[in-house]
């Protein structure tokens, strides 16, 4: 899988300096520019080792796919704890992102979660009566007194809250075309991978107010929508790969109200699932480059179920492929 997805990649590399063979050269002897984007998830955020000072820890799917791509390959780490939408969008106007982007051979977007949590987290430290902190104020809180569970779970029932996460998918669809179109004007002929919006609370009961309420209806709604339009050939996907990981459990393990670890971030385990659906999605994009060469996945390396790449006919496979 390594090599088919450094021929993709190089490939990619290649194409974007068409007009200069002096600056193909030069970027192919420099290897695989890989640009990663995007928020706590693809920072490795709860990972071990993560500090959050913008390198993503070993066990995370970014660094795990870097390493994938072999020793020559150039990791840009540009993600970020707690972006949204259009905070990416700013970013992508920054000098700084612009330099990185340029002749980059494969880029990773994970942009979206904080769209809705963002204002969720809000609603909860306002029910406790805190008017500032962040997720980790919220986990720290349940942690402590578990009971806190029951007012959580009252806010998130509310009117407001459901307004909130509303308010936050339709700016997800407002900022992602804007995104992808600048994607495309800054690195055209990179081959772009997106992963999907998952449910961190999919699973996860919560026994209050004498219910059982699943946690995971009530952010259910929203990302199915946010989903739909991503991968909505409409706004763009032309350009970019959605990988399909809403099936997935990838979340770190979560417990009840008597142990209440409600972290929505990926487990080690669930790092290495999205990797995995990334490099299968490599190695699938492969025969669009040159037939001639079938996909070579390495045994134990196909995505697990709940895993995929959302289906794409061959011209909307990245716009690299096809120069």
């Amino acid at each position: 899988m390594k090599r088919a997805a450094l021929g993709i990649i190089s490939f990619a590399i290649c194409a974007a300096a068409l007009l200069s063979p002096e600056s193909a050269r030069a970027a192919a002897s420099e290897g695989i520019r890989y640009v990663a984007l995007g928020d706590s998830i693809a920072a490795g955020y709860a990972l071990p080792g993560y500090t959050g000072s913008g390198s993503t820890p070993d066990s995370g799917f970014v660094s795990i796919l870097a390493r994938s791509l072999g020793d020559d390959a150039h990791l840009i780490d540009l993600t970020e704890s707690g972006l949204d939408t259009g905070e990416l969008l700013s970013l992508l106007q920054t000098e700084k992102c612009r330099s990185a982007l340029f002749n980059s051979g494969l880029i990773t977007v994970t942009v979206g979660s904080n769209n809705l949590l963002g204002p969720c987290v809000q609603l909860l430290l306002k029910s406790v009566g805190l008017s500032e902190g962040s997720s980790e104020t919220v986990i720290s809180l349940l942690r402590d007194d578990p009971s806190l569970i029951v007012s959580f779970t009252r806010a998130m029932m509310g009117v407001e809250a459901r307004m909130a996460m509303k308010k936050g998918a339709d700016r997800f669809k407002s900022d992602w075309p804007l995104i992808a179109a600048a994607l495309r004007e800054i690195a055209p002929h990179a081959v772009v991978l997106v992963t999907s919006l998952y449910n961190p609370y999919r699973d996860f009961t919560i026994s209050a107010m004498g219910m059982t309420i699943r946690a995971g209806d009530l952010l259910g709604p929203y990302l199915e929508e946010m989903n739909d339009f991503l991968q909505s050939c409409e706004y763009g996907s032309d350009y970019y790969t959605v990988i399909d990981i809403t099936g997935a459990q990838i979340a770190a393990t979560m417990s009840g109200p008597a142990g209440v670890d409600v972290n929505p971030h990926p487990s080690v385990e669930g790092h290495r699932q999205i990797a995995e659906a990334l490099l299968a999605a490599l190695d699938i994009m492969r025969p669009h480059v040159n037939p001639a060469f079938p996909p070579r996945r390495k045994a134990g390396m196909a995505p697990r179920p709940g895993l995929g790449i959302s289906p794409c006919p061959a011209h909307r496979v990245g716009a690299a492929l096809l120069l």
